[in-house]
């Protein structure tokens, strides 16, 4: 997993959220994982996935699922770390908020189908 990444943009040294990618453990387990790097491009945060999605099919299968709520100090706020499928259950967002989180980034794909089932008459 990486630990550092350079950034060549001039005059601008801004954090970077990196989610989500495959990381894959050292026991070969693999994870949907979101990274967070701060202004000199050190790790500062790493969330797995908690809920996967599917219950014996697709990434439930693939995957393996993280077991931490993960927020990460910033110089603008605490921030939150969840991804995608995570939205759908609330407890870990009210976990973020009660473990101090001012901001959260859930990067997200969701197919048409499951757009258009989760969108409101």
């Amino acid at each position: 997993m990486p630990r550092r990444y350079s950034c060549r943009w001039t005059g601008r040294t801004p954090w970077l959220h990196a989610g989500s990618i495959v990381e894959r453990d050292a026991d070969g387990t693999l994870y949907n994982t979101a990274l967070l790097f701060d202004r000199a491009g050190d790790l500062r945060g790493s969330y797995r996935k908690i809920h996967r999605y599917g219950f014996d099919t697709g990434g439930a299968t693939l995957m393996g699922s993280g077991d931490d709520i993960v927020t990460v100090p910033t110089d603008f706020g605490v921030i939150g770390l969840a991804t995608c499928y995570d939205l759908r259950f609330p407890e870990l967002f009210r976990g973020l908020l009660d473990a101090g989180a001012e901001l959260i980034v859930v990067p997200a794909a969701w197919p048409a189908t499951e757009r258009s089932r989760a969108q409101r008459p």
